[in-house]
């Protein structure tokens, strides 16, 4: 089976998350970006981000590298923003026709855990199977919590 790791990430946290589990699963890897990146101050961001969330309004991101069909197994990743995955995941989901893959969700928080963000998912993409999902506060995890994961995710498939 073919897998990929697709993540949005603005500070870092998510990005290097998705590059551990692309390593230890030998997945593909790809990142969502912004058309236009939000502003680098974090308190702006998070208020456009709310916005966003809560009015539902689109973000553009840039068209992929590759085509997410191609694969059997998608890794997505996401910071938790008002209790659920980022506006540019929400895009990625609209853009590319993914259901009815198999999902494996993970997410980077700064303390206030997954939320909603795994369960949305299943809102999205009703047809896909969504897996457990890997939850990291900020980069308190190590490669072994990650590969502990990684085996039930395989073991599950």
């Amino acid at each position: 089976m073919r897998s990929l790791v697709i993540y949005y990430s603005r500070s870092g946290q998510t990005k290097f998350l998705a590059q551990q589990i692309a390593s230890l699963f030998h997945a593909d890897i790809e990142e969502i970006q912004l058309v236009k990146p939000y502003p680098p101050d974090y308190t702006k961001t998070i208020q456009i981000v709310k916005e966003e969330i809560e009015t539902g309004k689109s973000v553009d991101i840039n068209d992929l590298n590759i085509n997410p069909n191609d694969y059997d197994v998608i890794f997505i990743g996401s910071p938790v923003w008002w209790y659920t995955f980022a506006p540019a995941i929400k895009m990625f989901l609209d853009k590319y026709n993914i259901n009815g893959k198999i999902i494996v969700p993970f997410c980077s928080h700064g303390g206030g855990g997954e939320a909603n963000t795994f369960t949305d998912y299943a809102k999205f993409l009703p047809n896909s199977r969504i897996l457990e999902g890997f939850s990291a506060y900020e980069r308190n995890y190590s490669r072994s919590d990650i590969s502990i994961w990684l085996d039930k995710v395989m073991n599950s498939i």
